[in-house]
């Protein structure tokens, strides 16, 4: 299927400084990435972001985010979230998650998403880098409470492209939802491939 180059609606773009959108669209593309498929206009999107198998995975979406000015907010692990870089990480949408108290991350959302009509809240449903046999079900859960649909993106760091494309239909059965979302994953080459 050919997709078209991505293109962030008007309503999910962050307006952040011109140059900075300039330099990291630059080294995206400098890096031999292309950023293709469709985000629906006027909805509210969890996007499930994968496979998760690498630091890179993160800059190379960092760059994403920023080169296409995109109004994304992202959780990640609290952990790397250190106080030298947790204001930084946070005003680039970041949300960090502490398992143990997962309370204070509904929390986070309620508060990012109450201002603004449409959001885009991004999250890996591997949960880590590391090998996983099966998806955390944190995502549907979270796409659930918030009542909205979830928005599949996949890294291929084979073809060097971000796809974000395909609305994801919950079956209602976490065990099945996990494993055809794992399934879509497998389409996409990750960094790390004994990782995933």
């Amino acid at each position: 299927m050919n997709l078209p180059e991505l293109v962030i609606p008007s309503n999910f773009l962050a307006k952040r400084p011109k140059f900075l959108i300039f330099i990291c669209r630059k080294i995206f593309n400098l890096l031999g990435w292309r950023a293709l498929g469709n985000i629906p206009r006027n909805k509210n999107f969890l996007v499930a972001v994968g496979p998760h198998t690498s630091n890179w995975d993160f800059v190379i979406g960092m760059l994403f985010v920023i080169g296409w000015d995109a109004r994304i907010n992202w959780i990640g692990k609290h952990t790397i979230f250190k106080p030298l870089f947790s204001p930084l990480l946070k005003r680039l949408g970041g949300l960090p998650v502490d398992r143990s108290n997962p309370e204070n991350l509904f929390n986070d959302i309620k508060n990012v998403i109450k201002n603004h009509e449409n959001y885009l809240l991004a999250i890996a449903p591997e949960g880590t880098r590391k090998k996983v046999h099966k998806l955390k079900t944190g995502f549907l859960r979270i796409s659930d409470q918030l009542q909205c649909e979830i928005l599949l993106a996949g890294l291929d760091f084979g073809s060097k492209t971000i796809t974000i494309n395909d609305i994801f239909k919950k079956t209602g059965s976490l065990r099945s939802d996990t494993e055809l979302v794992k399934e879509y994953f497998k389409s996409f080459t990750p960094k790390k491939i004994n990782n995933f």
